[in-house]
């Protein structure tokens, strides 16, 4: 046989040699491979509990703030005379329709003054009548020259001053009932009296007070019709329209929401007493009255901006901008080669809680909340 038949024997201390050669060889990128993952070792261990995972839900965006019920016509009721009141025929909390009697004041001054007012009226009526034929007599002379032209133009004049005063005298009649009508107070509109602070026998005055306070005699609401309310910053009250829906919680009936609209937007900012800054008025009606809601309390408002029913959204503290650029620090790789790295991403709609993810992150990314900032120009969103 020869030879080549032969197996090759390779020396012993040949084949170590070869075994150490492979073993530097696998070496070597092992090495490489522990010197990156030293590298990466030396970030800090992300807690678990301060991961997120982005993932699809929906987005409500909201203006969120604090008003207070009123109802959208509320009458005070005032005396347009001065008197002393005999009887307040209603109490708070009854219901009134438009013209029923309130309140009636003692009105026998104003009789007794319709009563002189009628008589100078009389009176006047016949000076008028008299001066009228007296003005016809003398022109009848003058035209047949038995009466001067200074005569007749004299009774004349005194015809037109008989006439005026027999208008003034009219208008005192009607002043003087006007003034007897006065004394009986109705309600203006048909609502509810909300609040009561006169009594019979003080005295009242013109205006919306009685002599003991600056407040309304009575005042009535129409509460099947009732608004919140509040006040927004420019920021916000750029975000809001006519028509937007609006969710009311109120401390009084905890556990429930009622639904209203937006129905006025101040056109102007106004400073309220004791502020420093401007605010705009806004009102949302509620769509359904509700008896138990009443004015004067106090509601949460939730004016719904926008509403994205299937978003990738994450939370606000996952956000951080630097200068002009907006990123997030996602966590890569598999657990034995986990590391972050930072993500540019865009913005979308935002709330309180949540941001819309237009690009950058996809479903299913996970995310650092709060990740720490490696330069102090960095900011939270």
């Amino acid at each position: 046989m020869s030879d080549s038949t032969h197996p090759v024997t390779v020396p012993a201390r040949r084949r170590s040699r070869r075994k150490l050669g492979w073993v530097l060889l696998l070496a070597v990128p092992a090495l490489a491979f522990g010197v990156w993952r030293a590298t990466r070792s030396g970030e800090k261990p992300v807690d678990p509990a301060l991961v997120v995972t982005a993932a699809r839900a929906p987005l409500a965006v909201e203006v969120v703030d604090v008003g207070r019920i009123e109802a959208v016509d509320t009458v005070e009721l005032a005396s347009r005379v001065p008197g002393r009141v005999l009887e307040v025929l209603v109490d708070e909390g009854d219901r009134v329709k438009a013209g029923q009697l309130l309140v009636r004041l003692d009105g026998r001054e104003a009789k007794r003054e319709l009563s002189r007012a009628g008589a100078e009226l009389a009176r006047a009526k016949a000076r008028r009548a008299f001066a009228r034929s007296e003005a016809k007599r003398k022109g009848r002379g003058a035209a047949q020259g038995i009466v001067s032209a200074v005569d007749r133009q004299t009774a004349e004049q005194e015809a037109k001053l008989a006439g005026l005063d027999a208008s003034l005298a009219a208008v005192a009649v009607r002043q003087a009932r006007d003034q007897l009508k006065d004394t009986e107070l109705v309600a203006p509109i048909t609502g509810t009296v909300t609040r009561r602070s006169i009594e019979p026998g003080e005295m009242v005055k013109p205006g919306v007070q009685s002599s003991f306070e600056s407040v309304a005699l009575l005042t009535i609401a129409d509460l099947s019709r009732l608004v919140v309310k509040t006040e927004l910053n420019q920021i916000d009250v750029a975000k809001v329209k006519l028509g937007q829906r609006v969710k009311l919680s109120l401390d009084a009936l905890p556990g429930e929401t009622f639904a209203a609209r937006v129905t006025k937007i101040a056109p102007a900012s106004v400073r309220p007493a004791g502020k420093d800054l401007d605010v705009f008025p806004v009102e949302a009606e509620l769509i359904t009255a509700d008896a138990r809601i009443k004015p004067g309390m106090t509601a949460d408002v939730r004016i719904s901006i926008e509403d994205k029913p299937s978003v990738v959204a994450l939370p606000l503290e996952s956000v951080r901008r630097d200068g002009k650029q907006t990123f997030v620090t996602r966590l890569v790789g598999d657990k034995e080669h986990e590391h972050t790295e930072r993500v540019t991403v865009v913005l979308g709609s935002e709330n309180d809680h949540q941001v819309e993810i237009v690009s950058g992150v996809g479903e299913g990314d996970r995310v650092v909340l709060d990740p720490p900032s490696a330069d102090e120009n960095q900011t939270k969103i």
